[in-house]
């Protein structure tokens, strides 16, 4: 099977869930990509890294462009790898072309060209093998470290200074870490490259060519150093899995690598969150419209206080603008900024949420306080947690089912799921669709008819169909999923998701056949469109069986429109009866039917109601 870079298996802790959801905690929306850590030491075998069209031996064509940042604060110290033997390479026992770290003008990471940096000539780059099929060195740790420590007090510096430098590559399951020491002996990790999207089969991308990384080290320093090493580290982001994969890389390069002082004033923003009671939403339909929420955190990256520090948020069609209330925050320091009144939208139509930081400061860096705006649409029949554009999609290998969480703000009838295809789509295969409400599990409810694929339909958005519709009520948490029995079937996704709100149901990792939580959101939707048409037998009868999948019983519930003749009869995959059941004259109304299941083998059956003129059949599920 094939994950996800980030999907890594996570299992679900449920009580952990239940907790979060129906507490409302809100959870932050990160502006990053979400790294996984390990849980219960579950791990799911690793995707290759995204091949190009003709071959791992071409690299990648970059556009080249200059890089003129603003100088911020005093370059106490630079250093651009012209000397290569002012560092220190401990490459663990590995030697060999694009095997641990080297110094040199030769970019040999198979991926990439040379980084584009300010300086140009040599520069550092790590690599684990000539080409993402080869066997990479496991269990490994690769540094490269200045050679003779840095006195911060003789060059006229304090604690209060940034580590800053130029690097180009990508992310895999790599862990590319950025150390410090005052000792030359004890290292601690001041930085990493966490917030860089994952690049893989399922979407990512490399990073920019080159990429700034500014780190302030003051907050790891507790008086201004009269030795100070720098060192980076390369090692897996999963170092006790020996999965080839896990052990695979795009390659590193690092360049102009500079000690500054902190600029004078500079607010640093992170994990920017919007949504409503925890969760954000890019379709909301009226009847789904609920106050939305707004917030990010603030660092302060300079040397003075900050006063004044607010974020602003304001949509220029709803006519609203907001702010949290101002607040100072001290050189090194962190605060929540959440702004006090929320965003109800009044109405159908597009909305774009634009956010700012606010200061009684002109920023030094107003680049890394920049974030992208929230965009979303009220109206329609579609509920949706996707940010509409596909990025990607997972293609696990094996029978999958998968979902998203929604909160339900006023009582809706749902008539469909909309799912779109990935690219890995067979035709003739069994999709189906799957509502649970979320207490302590995934309480099933009930699913939707079972859609057969056709020819091209890979990439393509499909609706699976309820046979009636089906009540949520207000103040509940449902999930949408779904799924196919089938290996060739694969769900696109689109940004990333809420921890713990995107689920992936499966045999993925060593815990065997349950839910795994996703960070990637999964575009499988709500539809409450009321045209959709209802599977009943002469437009007369509608049906729910629950519970399904079951064991040794399940409950056939019919409602008659009309006095009827109904009879109903179950048969196995080969067409073989198995329950006969003739019910005869039935009154208008609800009517309950127990169908003993117990000796009934494991597999699909499908559940064949009659009333004389149509028959209508229902797929039933018996796990043992």
């Amino acid at each position: 099977m094939t994950l996800e870079t980030l999907f890594f298996c996570m299992k679900k802790k449920r009580s952990n869930l239940v907790e979060q959801k129906l507490t409302k905690m809100k959870k932050s929306l990160l502006s990053i990509a979400f790294t996984g850590a390990l849980i219960g030491g579950v791990f799911g075998q690793l995707n290759q890294p995204r091949m190009l069209s003709n071959g791992f031996s071409e690299k990648l064509t970059e556009h080249s462009f200059s890089v003129t940042p603003k100088a911020l604060g005093d370059t106490l110290w630079e250093d651009n790898f012209d000397v290569p033997s002012d560092w220190v390479i401990n490459n663990d026992g590995q030697s060999g072309v694009a095997v641990g770290w080297d110094i040199n003008a030769t970019a040999d990471s198979w991926y990439f060209n040379a980084i584009n940096s300010v300086s140009g000539g040599n520069f550092a780059e790590v690599g684990n093998g000539t080409d993402p099929n080869a066997v990479a060195a496991t269990g490994v740790t690769y540094t490269i470290t200045t050679a003779a420590p840095i006195d911060v007090v003789a060059l006229g510096g304090t604690e209060f200074i940034n580590l800053e430098f130029l690097q180009y590559g990508a992310r895999f399951n790599d862990a590319q870490r950025m150390q410090i020491s005052t000792d030359g002996i004890t290292f601690i990790t001041v930085g990493d490259n966490s917030d860089k999207e994952v690049l893989s089969q399922n979407g990512g991308a490399p990073y920019p060519n080159p990429d700034v990384k500014r780190i302030n080290l003051s907050t790891y320093l507790t008086a201004a150093p009269t030795q100070l090493w720098i060192r980076f580290l390369w090692t897996s982001a999963f170092p006790t899995n020996t999965t080839n994969g896990a052990w695979i890389t795009y390659g590193w390069m690092i360049d102009d690598v500079k000690i500054t002082t902190l600029p004078d004033n500079d607010i640093r923003t992170q994990n920017l969150y919007f949504g409503s009671e925890g969760l954000p939403y890019f379709l909301i339909p009226t009847q789904q419209v609920a106050p939305i929420d707004f917030s990010v955190w603030a660092y302060n990256n300079g040397s003075n206080t900050q006063h004044g520090v607010q974020l602003q948020a304001s949509e220029t069609t709803a006519g609203y603008s907001a702010t949290s209330p101002a607040a100072s925050i001290p050189a090194g320091d962190s605060l929540e900024l959440v702004v006090s009144n929320p965003l109800t939208p009044a109405g159908a139509g597009a909305y774009a949420v634009n956010f700012e930081i606010l200061n009684d400061s002109i920023d030094d860096d107003p680049a890394n306080n920049q974030m992208s705006s929230y965009t979303f649409t009220v109206g329609g029949d579609l509920y949706a947690r996707d940010r509409v554009t596909p990025t990607g999609q997972y293609n696990i290998g094996i029978a999958l089912e998968g979902g998203n969480l929604f909160d339900i703000f006023q009582n809706q009838a749902i008539t469909g799921i909309d799912v779109r295809f990935g690219s890995t789509l067979d035709a003739g295969l069994e999709i189906f669709g799957n509502l649970y409400e979320v207490t302590a599990d995934f309480d099933y409810i009930t699913e939707t008819e079972v859609f057969i694929s056709g020819n091209n339909m890979a990439n393509t958005w499909q609706t699976l169909t309820f046979a009636s519709p089906v009540m949520l009520e207000a103040g509940k948490t449902y999930m949408v999923t779904a799924g196919c029995f089938a290996d060739e079937f694969s769900i696109a996704t689109s940004g990333p998701s809420v921890p713990q709100t995107t689920f992936l149901y499966g045999d993925l990792g060593t815990a065997g056949i349950d839910w795994y939580w996703a960070p990637s959101t999964v575009m499988v939707r709500m539809n409450f469109d009321p045209s959709l048409s209802v599977n009943n037998v002469s437009g007369e009868i509608s049906s729910a069986l629950y519970p399904n999948p079951a064991n040794i019983a399940t409950t056939l519930e019919i409602e008659l429109l009309n006095e009827a003749n109904i009879s109903v009869q179950v048969v196995d995959v080969t067409g073989q009866a198995v329950y006969t059941n003739a019910l005869n004259s039935l009154s208008a109304g609800k009517h309950a039917i127990q169908i003993n299941t117990e000796s009934f083998a494991q597999g699909v059956y499908f559940v064949n109601i009659n009333n004389g003129a149509a028959v209508t059949s229902k797929k039933l599920v018996i796990n043992k």
